[in-house]
């Protein structure tokens, strides 16, 4: 086998530029591979990242129409909902209404503000930047106290921190005058992504003041929070459409969303993505193991003497065909390694900033998909010793006297 290794490098000394080549076809299989493989993993993380900031355990339930909603989310539906589908935890009713944030003469512009029920924040794990939560009383007594999202806090507070400081909300009155509330900021949002807005600039205050203060006693939409143990989400999806549909008597009366189906979705089109682009990319291995056959068939007739003179003198048809496949796994596997390193280059330097133009400022991330790169050189070595098996056959069965007759 040794003395095999040595022909074999030898000759590819003297066939330089031919070797070249073939290693070339090797060479950028594997790296299309990698590349792609690599690709994918780092899509597949940068997509946990954004989704790891969401609850896991909460399922967003919204009218199909805000129009026209053919379901009224009151308590009588959460009621219904938590008796219904035994996954369920806790129901939060959420409202949501624009007002004008202003301090004296300071104005943050129009926010969206949010009425939310106890406990919402810790099901959402919502955190603080500094400050207190509501507490159960200001629920019950429909406080005028705020949690402000981090950009209105800035704008509003220059001078530092807002807690215990007012801003007025003035909300929108049709033709009258507007409505104007005064408010105590209790505390600042730390911001992370959310499926409802922004959450720097957030207002939030309990759902209880929206029905007192506006006459808001329905919901405009419904946060269900699932035990932990629950792993099928899309059963609880199902079980929510249809009670929602038998409590309004009515067909597809909501939209549902979940991080974590969301999550597999968006997973399982980026697995079919990446198998696709990496059956285009195997295609170049392919087609480089034919220009390994294409080089050892070339290379067997050239040798033609060298094989007859091998065999006059005693040498066995394994030991030529040993000595033939020995040279076009090399090829492959030498093609195989450079392939493996210029595919990591690549993926070191281009793959994060390709995948940062199309992730709208999300943060990506750059990981390595070291059993698929394993996999690819495997392949490519095994590339090698099946398209060099017929010429290696053709050597071995050379018959010596015609080999040596034709030169």
């Amino acid at each position: 086998m040794f003395e095999d290794i040595l022909s074999a490098l030898q000759n590819f000394r003297h066939n330089k530029m031919r070797t070249l080549l073939s290693l070339l076809g090797i060479m950028i299989g594997v790296s299309s591979v990698v590349i792609t493989m690599n690709l994918s993993r780092s899509l597949e993380a940068s997509v946990s990242l954004v989704f790891k900031d969401f609850s896991s355990s909460m399922v967003a339930v919204w009218p199909s129409s805000w129009r026209n909603a053919a379901i009224t989310f009151n308590d009588r539906y959460a009621d219904m909902l938590k008796k219904r589908v035994p996954q369920i935890k806790r129901v939060f009713g959420l409202d949501s209404f624009n007002a004008a944030v202003l301090r004296g003469r300071l104005n943050a512009g129009s926010k969206e503000c949010f009425g939310i029920e106890y406990g919402y924040l810790e099901a959402q794990k919502w955190h603080l930047e500094y400050g207190t939560l509501f507490t159960a009383s200001d629920f019950m007594s429909g406080a005028q106290k705020v949690i402000i999202g981090e950009d209105i806090a800035k704008g509003l507070f220059p001078e530092g921190s807002a807690v215990g400081k007012k801003l007025t909300l003035s909300v929108d009155n049709g033709n009258a005058a507007p409505l104007l509330f005064t408010c105590t900021v209790i505390g600042v949002l730390k911001t992370k992504a959310t499926t409802i807005g922004q959450m720097q600039r957030f207002v939030l205050l309990p759902r209880s003041f929206m029905a007192m203060q506006l006459g808001r006693h329905e919901a405009d939409s419904v946060d269900v929070e699932l035990y932990d143990s629950v792993t099928d989400i899309q059963a609880v999806e199902d079980a929510i459409k249809a009670v929602s549909d038998e409590y309004a008597n009515s067909k597809n009366t909501v939209r549902i969303w979940s991080a974590q189906s969301m999550q597999k979705q968006i997973q399982g089109s980026l697995a079919m993505i990446a198998a696709v682009l990496s059956g285009i990319a195997g295609l170049s291995l392919l087609i480089g193991g034919v220009g390994i056959m294409n080089i050892m068939l070339v290379t067997v007739a050239e040798r033609r003497q060298e094989i007859g003179i091998r065999k006059a003198i005693g040498a066995t048809t394994g030991a030529i065909l040993s000595q033939f496949l020995t040279e076009s796994a090399a090829i492959s596997i030498v093609g195989g390694g450079i392939g493996l390193a210029v595919g990591f280059l690549i993926s070191l330097v281009a793959v994060t900033p390709v995948l940062s133009q199309f992730s709208g400022g999300s943060e990506v991330v750059l990981s390595f998909n070291m059993r698929g790169a394993l996999i690819a050189f495997l392949i490519s070595a095994g590339a090698g010793i099946f398209f060099g098996l017929y010429p290696a056959w053709q050597a071995g069965k050379l018959d010596p006297v015609k080999a040596l007759e034709e030169t």
